[in-house]
């Protein structure tokens, strides 16, 4: 027999919070990685894109409507991270613990695997494939197993790759896999419609 499967938590209301809530504490919260820091300037600048692009919907029928599709997921986007960071704050205050991060800049993802494996947060995943499956299960099915296809065949080209000795840069990348993705939400949302 295995041990438990997770870590008891000596105060109830700690265990009652990570049990009933969609948070995940830090595992070893003392430690603390230079490489995943994120400078103390982005946060402000998101909520300032945020805002301005509030402002930018005030014009929106001058905009093609491709433009005001791409606006309206990038806020969506960042109003989600800047209430989900800001919600952090009350929890590590009032539970006295600190929570994994919903998202570590998922539109910097050079892959599938990379974005769905580092970037993109599972409990965010989770509360969303659960909001989103009372009113449309069978484009959210088809839009996982999409992703999972997706994802194989992106790992067997790798492999090809690799051995060729074929590397693209992330600048390249970056811009591939984030059109994927917004090419893959439209689609989605045209599905659910």
């Amino acid at each position: 027999m295995g041990g438990p499967l997770a870590l008891s938590h000596p105060n109830i209301v700690h265990f009652i919070s990570i049990a009933s809530l969609p948070i995940t504490p830090k595992q070893n919260p003392s430690i603390n990685n230079n490489n995943t820091s994120k400078p103390k300037w982005l946060l402000p600048l998101k909520a300032l894109i945020f805002a301005m692009i509030a402002r930018v919907y005030e014009y929106n029928a001058y905009w093609h409507p491709h433009f005001v599709l791409v606006l309206y997921c990038c806020h969506l986007y960042l109003g989600l991270e800047l209430v989900l960071v800001l919600l952090a704050t009350p929890v590590r205050t009032l539970l006295g613990f600190e929570i994994e991060p919903q998202f570590n800049e998922p539109y910097l993802s050079t892959s599938l695997q990379d974005f769905w494996g580092h970037r993109w947060n599972l409990t965010v995943t989770r509360i969303i494939f659960y909001v989103l499956q009372y009113t449309t299960p069978y484009a959210v099915t088809c839009f996982f197993v999409l992703h999972g296809v997706c994802t194989v065949v992106e790992v067997s080209v790798k492999k090809v790759a690799l051995r060729r000795g074929w590397r693209l840069h992330r600048v390249v990348l970056i811009p591939l896999v984030v059109a994927f993705m917004v090419a893959l939400r439209i689609g989605y949302f045209f599905l659910s419609c």
